[in-house]
């Protein structure tokens, strides 16, 4: 396995749970799933 690839799926995690604690925090919850899970999809 190449380890830039996995470099590159925990920078997409950092930025998903950050993205997602900002829309938690905003009272965006709908939103926050739909980009948690949109970066599940988009990983695969």
């Amino acid at each position: 396995m190449n380890v830039d690839l996995i470099f590159k799926i925990a920078a997409i995690g950092i930025l998903v749970t950050v993205l997602n604690q900002v829309l938690v925090r905003a009272g965006r919850d709908e939103q926050a799933t739909m980009v948690t899970l949109t970066a599940l999809v988009a990983t695969r």
